[in-house]
């Protein structure tokens, strides 16, 4: 009875049921702008039954619980409903997941500066409730831009389809690349657990969280500089590969076009040449031997 009360209370049902589900929601929709599902009603379906159940249940999970259910309805469940290869997915998925962590970061930051409150729980949120949908809001503006912008990045470097070739024979860095936003997802999830339940908010631990998020982006800003370098080249070497072919197609044609000149020339000089031994014939008048000659040079030429 003490379990149910607690997953009935107000406080359970505003924080997690209402503004946590709407926040997840927000950040899904936006995800499935970055990569879309395979199957839209599929995914939905998934998501919103999973979601729910797991955020009017969390009352109930330990914290270390909590982030795997949250990793599952974040990461893994897309990584198996979105479309593209594996390697898009990863990349995408994660860095969508270290987007999310920076929207709440910034969510706390409007709570301590609207509560002055360095800890927040659901009975503080609750009694705080205005102060608390303002930092919701702001996630969710947060999200928006955040999102939005690796949407763009994306699209650019990820497109959602790729040319047989680069698919097949995409750079090998590029593959392991995809273990580089694993790492940091884990090491900021461990500094977020850290900053939120272990010193509950202090402040000197955030700034190093926003610190450590800081240089994440600044990484995650080279590796993207890098992919453009690669894939620039990638992409003239592509064009030089093509051009290379392109001119021996055009020389093979000049060369068929050249023997076809060389062939029309030395015609025309065995014509001139049959043409004035029956002229000769006909003027030392033998008709009948030049009509011998013509015969025989036209089976010449028929063959």
């Amino acid at each position: 009875m003490e379990a149910v009360a607690l997953l009935l209370s107000p406080e359970n049902l505003f924080v997690n049921a209402f503004c946590g589900l709407s926040a997840q929601f927000v950040y899904l929709a936006l995800m499935t702008r970055v990569l879309p599902p395979r199957s839209a009603r599929t995914f939905w379906t998934v998501e919103i039954v999973y979601q729910a159940v797991t955020l009017f249940l969390k009352p109930l999970y330990p914290v270390p619980l909590r982030i795997v259910i949250g990793t599952v309805g974040s990461l893994v469940i897309p990584l198996l409903l979105l479309r593209g290869r594996l390697l898009r997915r990863i990349v995408i998925c994660v860095l969508c997941m270290s987007m999310q962590t920076a929207a709440e970061l910034v969510a706390a930051v409007v709570w301590m500066g609207l509560t002055g409150l360095q800890i927040m729980d659901n009975h503080l949120a609750f009694i705080h409730a205005h102060q608390f949908m303002a930092s919701v809001v702001a996630e969710m503006v947060a999200l928006a831009f955040i999102m939005n912008g690796l949407r763009w990045l994306c699209l650019r470097f990820f497109p959602l389809e790729e040319d047989s070739a680069g698919a097949k024979h995409g750079t090998a860095w590029l593959r392991w690349a995809a273990l580089f936003p694993l790492i940091q997802m884990m090491l900021i999830y461990t500094m977020v657990w850290i900053a939120f339940d272990v010193t509950e908010g202090e402040g000197a631990y955030m700034v190093t969280l926003a610190a450590l998020l800081g240089l994440c982006v600044a990484a995650d800003v080279l590796l993207f500089v890098q992919m453009d370098r690669s894939f620039r080249q990638r992409r003239a070497e592509m064009e030089a590969a093509l051009l290379e072919a392109q001119v021996g197609s055009y020389l093979g044609e000049l060369a068929a076009m050249q023997r076809l000149l060389d062939d029309t020339a030395r015609l025309r000089h065995d014509l001139r040449n049959h043409q004035s031994v029956v002229r000769a014939l006909c003027d030392g008048g033998d008709y009948a031997e030049a009509h011998r000659y013509l015969e025989g040079a036209r089976d010449l030429v028929g063959r």
